[in-house]
């Protein structure tokens, strides 16, 4: 009995010790997280903007990239996002066109990061027809 007891024990200090570790990345996840998330909502409707063809650019300093469309759906219906800036800490200008409206710009939009990725800054856009 004695060497079972101590085989469990010691398997019990195996299982605690192989769990624990000094990586940080517990509990991440194998995405890809853009950094900037823009919804793109109608001034005067306060409605989503749907269709045309949205196009966005995030930079930083010498940093540029262009964001990506992203088509989403919830409770309340349809609407277009676009995403820049992927797995980038930063602090960001965000420049977004779509047909029919006037441009729109936000500056100072500041990203951090935790151990695994960035914690992506949600804003509206809401555009202006011309």
């Amino acid at each position: 009995m004695k060497n079972v007891t101590t085989f469990f024990i010691a398997v019990l200090v195996f299982t605690v010790l192989c769990g624990c570790s000094n990586s940080t990345n517990y509990g991440c996840f194998d995405e890809y997280v853009y950094a900037v998330h823009v919804t793109l909502m109608d001034f005067e409707r306060g409605q989503p903007i749907m269709g045309g063809k949205p196009t966005g650019t995030v930079r930083e300093g010498n940093y540029t990239d262009s964001m990506i469309i992203a088509h989403r759906s919830d409770e309340t219906g349809d609407y277009t996002m676009l995403w820049g800036a992927g797995e980038r800490a930063g602090k960001y200008s965000v420049s977004v066109q779509v047909e029919g409206y006037e441009p729109w710009t936000k500056e100072n939009i500041y990203v951090s990061r935790d151990d695994c990725h960035v914690i992506p800054q949600k804003i509206t856009a809401f555009l202006k027809k011309k």
